[in-house]
Parts: C-alpha cells; sequence; structure tokens
C-alpha cells in the first residue's frame, strides 16, 4: 500500500513538470511548402498545378484568436493552348484572422483573410506578357500540432481568390508548415 501511495504521489507532483501550455499568447515565425491546384477562368487554357512556398508572421491574442500576415508565391501554373504556351505564377500577400477549435497539443482552426495578389502572365509567342494586381481573398482550415511549447508542424488547406482582374486566377493550396512560437 505504501509502495502506491508514494508512486501516486510522484505522479501528482510531476504532472504539473510535464504539462506544457500549447495555447498562450504571443509571436510566432513560419513557413512551408504548398502544392497549388488551379481553378482559372481561362478558356481553352489546359493549365497543370504546380508548387508553392509560404512565408509567415504571427501574433495569438489569447487561446482561440490569433492574427496573421502570410506571404505566397506560386510556381510556374504551366498552360498548354493550340498556339504559344502560357505561363502563369501568382503571389500574394495576406492578412487574416485565425479562430482555433481546440487548444490542446492538437489544434484544428479555421480563417480567412485579404490582401494584394499579382499574377504574371508570360506568353512564349505572340500576344505578349501581362501583369495583373488586385485584391484578394483566402480562406483556409488547418491543423497544427504541437511537438514541444514553441514547435509547431501543420497542414493546411486555402482557396485562394481575386477581385476584378484577378478574378480569372482563383487556386486551391494544400501545405505542409512549420510553426516556431515565441
Amino acid at each position: 500500500m505504501l509502495r502506491w501511495l508514494t508512486f501516486a504521489l510522484i505522479a501528482l507532483c510531476a504532472g504539473p513538470a510535464f504539462s506544457q501550455t500549447y495555447d498562450r499568447e504571443g509571436f510566432v515565425l513560419g513557413g512551408g511548402f504548398s502544392y497549388a491546384s488551379e481553378n482559372f477562368d481561362e478558356s481553352g487554357i489546359d493549365f497543370d498545378d504546380t508548387g508553392a512556398v509560404d512565408l509567415l508572421g504571427g501574433y495569438r491574442f489569447n487561446s482561440i484568436i490569433g492574427t496573421e500576415l502570410r506571404f505566397e508565391q506560386t510556381f510556374d501554373f504551366e498552360g498548354d493552348t493550340p498556339g504559344p504556351d502560357v505561363d502563369v505564377d501568382i503571389w500574394a500577400l495576406t492578412g487574416n484572422l485565425q479562430f482555433y477549435i481546440l487548444t490542446g497539443q492538437f489544434q484544428p482552426y479555421l480563417g480567412g483573410g485579404f490582401g494584394l495578389g499579382e499574377a504574371d502572365v508570360e506568353v512564349h509567342g505572340p500576344g505578349g506578357d501581362d501583369d495583373f494586381s488586385d485584391p484578394v481573398w483566402r480562406l483556409f482550415l488547418g491543423l497544427d500540432s504541437y511537438v514541444n511549447e514553441n514547435i509547431a508542424i501543420g497542414a493546411e488547406v486555402a482557396y485562394n481568390f481575386g477581385v476584378d482582374d484577378l478574378n480569372d486566377f482563383d487556386y486551391w493550396t494544400m501545405s505542409a508548415l512549420f510553426k516556431y512560437r515565441f
């Protein structure tokens, strides 16, 4: 009996030493790689999917609300046409608001944001190149999985859609992310 009581006392005292606070407020920096799937509204051109890179910085205000500034750059979406080939690469800089659903080691979240984006259209042949800069929207759903209090790895699915001239260049991203919390 004394042995079980000693074991229980050690477990109760050691518990707080092993507990970690994953939902604390503070700054975060991170980055990642994405698979980008086009949803372009360009008839007659078949675009291939591509990759993207992400850089982000943010601040978590409390256990359920955070903000993020994210830069995303896609590689070339290559388009095949009967005429000249067309390549499109897109960058977007968005300010996002995140809502965390759970606050433990695994934290699903959803959110959205608004910012500025640009599509660089390169035509290989007659027709010329063009750039379109306009506002963009971003909606996303993700999961952060904490390795320890400071390091999280995660996955995220997002839909990016533009306004005005950029409304023809909507795309999905599926991202693998690394985040460091201060």
